[in-house]
């Protein structure tokens, strides 16, 4: 693993963004937490982060979240990208930015309010695992929006049987923590 952290950062800056967002995407899938190449892959998204796509946007995030890796400067890059582009985000773009942020504490209140905008006129369209994740997120970032948590309730209960475990103990917790 270490050879190929090596050859990543050595070609990273030829990577399109893609490739760039495929690189912190697979060494997190491995666990493998690599801090200079995670500190190349910042480096290298920041300055052209507004030519990312949004699943370009949401697996960076998704990957140092996972490493519990916080960068405040990719993570406030990918906020600021994403806004312009939330309307593009599909229900698994949302709920995965949402939990991005919530693993790592970081909140971006433009961000969270979109989030939370786009979600309510996709709520029925989430699966359960899309739910659970975004109304965790917002509860562990202790960032209460009413009507999200509304929406996401009455979403979640005509597919309360397709919960797994992990999914309803996150609901309750979530509910009960901001409700």
């Amino acid at each position: 693993m270490e050879a190929l952290a090596q050859q990543a950062l050595s070609t990273l800056s030829w990577f399109a963004p893609q490739h760039v967002s495929n690189i912190a995407w697979s060494f997190a899938t491995l666990a493998f937490q690599h801090e200079p190449l995670l500190e190349a892959i910042s480096a290298e998204a920041h300055p052209r982060i507004t030519a990312y796509e949004t699943q370009d946007l949401c697996n960076p995030a998704w990957a140092f979240a996972t490493l519990g890796y916080r960068n405040g400067k990719l993570m406030t890059s990918i906020s600021s990208a994403a806004l312009p582009k939330i309307s593009q985000f599909t229900q698994q773009d949302i709920s995965t930015t949402a939990w991005s942020c919530s693993k790592i504490t970081f909140v971006h209140k433009p961000l969270m309010d979109s989030i939370a905008s786009k979600a309510l006129r996709r709520i029925y369209d989430f699966e359960p695992q899309g739910l659970s994740n975004t109304a965790r997120a917002f509860a562990h970032l202790l960032y209460g929006h009413n009507p999200l948590l509304d929406s996401i309730s009455s979403a979640a209960l005509p597919k309360i049987s397709e919960f797994d475990s992990q999914g309803l103990a996150n609901m309750a917790w979530s509910l009960d923590s901001l409700g």
